[in-house]
């Protein structure tokens, strides 16, 4: 983007209007599709790693292939894929409320502006892992041992937030057109399954089979990869929908976005 141009949202555009306007919002559908397919490719990709992996555990190769494809660690290219996806998402709640504040909505302005917000967080959470430093430190400060399925310990204050954020944002999602919310809704539920309840199930395998706490990928059994995978599909799904929404619901309010000279 030139220095003398800048990335706007506008309610209402006159048809004909000379704007350069950008090709997702035209194409929510499209954009959801395209973005699904590499979801299906980075599970292909992790899939067929695995299985070379596990065919050959002492493989260098191997070894290296699904370390950079493996859905489950950090610094590798799914991870890359989810933390831009999730800041997609951010840059487009972003521009919601700066449409809202446009149209002198202020309660709207604020909520879209949280969410932003909340997303930039997710996805430096998801480059930096800032979840899994967080479980060593929670688990050692617990008066008692905790369960297997919270293992995982940072579990417990994502669950809480991810309650809190819920119930916060009911009267905002009760606002929106009634496909927004409903697609909303799902896309949030979806995530938080991916990302807490699967995660669970994780937490309990590598409990039960590693009561020493070393976590490594040569101790983890496969029935843990299987749940790993379908966690994170189901993740990178929930953003795709979750930016399909935000591009359908730019669309019904017959907004744009464009690039505008300053």
């Amino acid at each position: 983007m030139r220095s003398s141009e800048t990335v706007a949202i506008r309610a209402n555009r006159p048809t004909g209007t000379p704007v350069s306007t950008l090709y997702l919002q035209q194409q929510p559908g499209k954009v959801a599709l395209r973005l699904s397919m590499i979801v299906i490719l980075l599970a292909a990709v992790h899939t067929i790693s695995l299985f070379f992996f596990y065919a050959n555990p002492e493989g260098n190769a191997a070894k290296q292939v699904h370390r950079l494809f493996n859905l489950g660690v950090d610094g590798n290219v799914p991870t890359l894929f989810s933390a831009c996806i999730l800041l997609a998402a951010a840059a487009l709640l972003y521009l919601l409320s700066r449409l809202a504040s446009s149209q002198g909505n202020g309660y709207d302005q604020k909520r879209w502006l949280i969410l932003s917000g909340i997303f930039i967080f997710l996805a430096v959470d998801e480059g930096a892992m800032i979840h899994d430093f967080m479980a060593e430190t929670i688990r050692s400060r617990m008066p008692a041992t905790l369960p297997g399925f919270l293992y995982f310990s940072w579990i417990i204050p994502y669950f809480f937030f991810a309650l809190g954020t819920g119930i916060f944002f009911i009267p905002f999602l009760w606002r929106l057109p009634v496909r927004t919310r409903n697609l909303m809704v799902l896309s949030g539920v979806l995530f938080v399954a991916g990302a807490l309840g699967f995660e669970m199930f994780e937490s309990a395998i590598v409990a039960g089979n590693n009561e020493a706490g070393i976590i490594n990928e040569e101790v983890r059994p496969l029935s843990f990869y299987v749940l790993e995978t379908f966690e994170e599909i189901i993740e990178m799904s929930a953003i795709v929908l979750f930016i399909y929404t935000l591009l359908d619901y730019i669309k019904i309010k017959n907004a744009a976005i464009e690039w505008r000279p300053v």
